[in-house]
């Protein structure tokens, strides 16, 4: 993270791709939460002063209408 502030990088597009554990699972990136949580890889981010362009995926097995819920409120938690 510190090379990435000290080369310059403003802005990071971040594929979160989900918030259930199953579907990552099934998308092999269960790594994604592996060391921390989301809101903590975001907290990690802003503190290098590093913007981030979040993406998501829905539709997997284990999406339902709350999943939209759970990412807009991250989203809007995270800023």
């Amino acid at each position: 993270m510190r090379l990435l502030e000290k080369s310059g990088c403003k802005a990071w597009v971040v594929g979160f791709e989900s918030f259930d554990k199953d579907n990552l699972k099934q998308m092999n990136k269960s790594w994604s939460i592996s060391h921390h949580d989301y809101d903590t890889a975001v907290r990690i981010i802003k503190d290098h002063g590093i913007m981030i362009y979040g993406t998501f995926v829905f539709g997997y097995d284990h999406d339902t209408t709350d999943s939209f819920d759970i990412c807009l409120d991250f989203a809007q938690r995270s800023n």
